[in-house]
């Protein structure tokens, strides 16, 4: 019996079912804070999906962010509960 034939196969499966759970469980600390869409632009903070990082509204990496994509926050402590750091450039609290 060859076992070191299908150790190859099985470490896969191991390594592919510890990345989703890893995706799941990353998935599953975020909180819905935020609005999206229009309404998130009358939000005095503001985030992306794609990216840790909320903003100022009047900030201009926060202009640039589309529609679609767009989370707004009513306080910084819902923007950090949400996983969000405080932009570089604008320097919300």
């Amino acid at each position: 019996m060859n076992y070191w034939r299908h150790s190859g196969l099985i470490i896969t499966l191991v390594v592919l079912g510890l990345s989703m759970a890893m995706i799941f469980y990353a998935c599953s600390e975020r909180h819905d804070y935020s609005a999206t869409g229009e309404a998130a632009r009358a939000k005095p903070y503001q985030a992306t999906g794609n990216s840790d990082i909320y903003h100022r509204a009047g900030c201009r990496w926060a202009n640039r962010i589309s529609e679609h994509n767009l989370l707004g926050y009513d306080t910084v402590e819902d923007a950090r509960a949400d996983g969000r750091r405080p932009c570089k450039v604008c320097q919300p609290p």
